[in-house]
């Protein structure tokens, strides 16, 4: 009896030991019934993932130069041409040129000097400073200071327009207008410092001699009128050719 029990007892032991034995065997490598263990101090390596990386853009030193040289040749075609796509919708080619031609008109603009001064970029975006000056024919030499902004739109980088471009002091709305005024003629002076034309009010009177009425009578106002001598007017009149 006791002999039975140990032995059932044994059985259960052994068998728990088996199931203990394969739960921790390693996993099969193969047909053969083999199996592998892993390294000591070895790891799997993860597969490194691809990042893109996105092509740079090109610098817009070319377009903003561009822009220059077309401006001293008052090349608007060209200038028009290097316009973003977005300012090219807000103002026509027509009115690009007629804006520009009417400014150079009304400053009597006969040429141009550009000088590029400094550029910077940030991402899609640029700013170029550059200086104009204006040889023009009745202001001598004008200079102004200007800041050209460029975008990179459409696969090509821009020039963004604004009437600023054209002269700082200019804006939506704002037209140049040439003023003129009358200047007062100089008085011309002998060396002796005698007048010889001076500026002032001067009367002048007329006289029709075939209209006269009452010739005694008008030579004797006029020459009250004027100071001037009665035989003297008589005379002019006689000189004058009859109408």
């Amino acid at each position: 009896m006791d002999s039975a029990k140990f032995s059932r007892r044994a059985f259960l032991k052994t068998l728990l030991a088996a199931l203990v034995v394969a739960g921790c065997r390693p996993q099969s490598s193969g047909d053969g019934g083999g199996f592998s263990l892993p390294l000591p101090g070895k790891r799997d390596t993860p597969t490194p993932e691809f990042t893109p990386t996105p092509t740079p853009l090109p610098q817009p030193d070319s377009v903003a130069q561009a822009y220059f040289s077309a401006l001293e040749k008052t090349d608007t075609g060209a200038m028009y041409a290097l316009l973003t796509p977005d300012s090219q919708q807000r103002i026509s080619a027509v009115d690009f040129d007629a804006t520009y031609r009417h400014v150079l008109n009304q400053t009597t603009t006969l040429s141009l000097s550009v000088t590029p001064e400094t550029i910077s970029v940030q991402a899609d975006r640029a700013q170029a400073n550059f200086r104009t000056v204006w040889h023009t024919g009745l202001f001598g030499e004008m200079e102004t200071e200007h800041t050209m902004n460029l975008r990179f739109a459409a696969g090509r980088w821009g020039v963004v327009w604004e009437p600023m471009l054209l002269m700082p002091q200019l804006g939506y709305g704002i037209t140049l207008v040439l003023r003129e005024e009358p200047v007062a003629r100089g008085e011309i002076l002998a060396a002796d410092e005698i007048p010889l034309a001076t500026n002032g009010q001067v009367i002048a009177v007329g006289v029709v001699p075939g209209q006269l009425q009452d010739r005694a009578e008008t030579i004797s106002a006029l020459s009250q009128l004027l100071g001037i001598d009665s035989a003297e007017i008589s005379a002019k009149i006689d000189a004058a050719q009859p109408d």
